[in-house]
């Protein structure tokens, strides 16, 4: 009896030690592959370039990285007023990573806005372009 006692021990101390390892293994490959860029695009200057523009207020940029767009709709888009931004200023931008499927890229940002006496705001946004142009933002 004490026999049994003693190989089911063993048995089950080995079988609790096995699962901490692959526990542990798991944490820590997730770590690496998170890291690698094998299942992430990489940062498309494009996408970079209609960030800054963006930030930057930069209409003619905007319009050299947006899609084909008509006569109209880029007069439209020239005239209208700048955004506004409630005293926020852009401190900070990160691309977090990206995707592609069927040829379309979608790249994914975070921006730090800062405004004296406010706490810091964090804003996504989230670009999916095609061809090089960017045809939507989030």
């Amino acid at each position: 009896m004490r026999r049994r006692i003693a190989a089911t021990r063993s048995v089950v101390g080995l079988a609790l030690a096995g699962v901490l390892v692959g526990v542990i293994l798991t944490g820590f490959g997730a770590q690496l592959i998170g890291r690698i860029s094998l299942f992430s695009t990489p940062e498309v200057p494009e996408a970079r370039q209609y960030m800054l523009s963006y930030l930057a207020s930069d209409r003619e940029g905007l319009l050299a990285l947006s899609g084909k767009v008509d006569v109209v709709s880029q007069a439209v888009a020239l005239a209208s007023p700048p955004r506004d931004t409630g005293g926020f200023k852009p401190v900070a931008m990160r691309f977090v990573g990206g995707s592609s499927v069927a040829g379309a890229v979608i790249q994914c940002y975070v921006v730090e806005y800062r405004k004296e006496g406010a706490p810091e705001v964090l804003v996504p946004y989230t670009l999916t372009l095609v061809d090089g142009k960017v045809i939507h933002v989030d």
